[in-house]
């Protein structure tokens, strides 16, 4: 076997050279995102909110001064979200539930505000969780016995999130995320390079203290 002598000069020229190699391939990707302009502003996201159930002073429903505090809060959680835009705002009743369900379908998402079960029973909100838009049902206390009713969307696998609590905290991280899927559908993912993935782990080796076969 022959042993060609290699150089320092033509040791370095050929590390540089392959440092360059891989160098532009790990931050090629990177320098042509730099290049690119910014990429276009997805639209935001479209939440259609019901109000369900009648206001005011009967049994077990919410004071009807609550509802221009709800309408202010989703003013500002849109503000604070600058990607979401809320729609629609009716009320059951006396809108109806019918027509609600074919306007909903141009929404992103569904968000209904329990107020009491006058007039915004299970049955009737079950037709809106049937349209099959992403849906959060937030349900204060003493607002009526729809948490018994309600858990059956979730056996029968409907696409609600169900959020029965006096802390309005929680519609900020429902709104969250209802959205997700609205974004999800928007965006593009481009894979750059070569396929890769992770090496498997090598086999385990036998121990010195096995015994023999027989």
């Amino acid at each position: 076997m022959k042993i060609y002598p290699l150089s320092r000069r033509s040791f370095l020229g050929t590390t540089l050279a392959g440092t360059a190699l891989c160098a532009s391939r790990m931050f090629a990707p990177r320098a042509f995102a730099a290049e690119m302009k910014e990429l276009p502003k997805l639209p935001p996201t479209k939440i259609y909110q019901i109000y369900a159930g009648r206001t005011g002073d009967m049994y077990l429903a919410r004071p009807t001064e609550e509802l221009a505090r709800f309408q202010q809060y989703f003013k500002d959680l849109e503000q604070k979200h600058g990607d979401i835009r809320f729609v629609g705002g009716d009320l059951i009743p006396p809108a109806n539930v019918d027509e609600l369900a074919n306007k909903v379908r141009d929404a992103d998402a569904l968000l209904l505000i329990h107020l009491s079960a006058h007039g915004g029973d299970a049955p009737v909100l079950g037709k809106l969780i049937d349209v099959g838009l992403p849906t959060v049902l937030f349900s204060q206390p003493f607002s009526g016995h729809g948490w018994m009713y309600f858990p059956e969307w979730r056996k029968q696998g409907k696409k609600v999130v169900l959020l029965p609590s006096s802390d309005w905290a929680e519609l900020d991280r429902a709104v969250g995320l209802l959205r997700v899927p609205a974004s999800l559908k928007r965006t593009r993912v481009i894979a750059w390079g070569p396929p890769w993935a992770p090496k498997p782990p090598a086999p385990p080796r036998p121990s010195n203290n096995a015994s023999a076969p027989s």
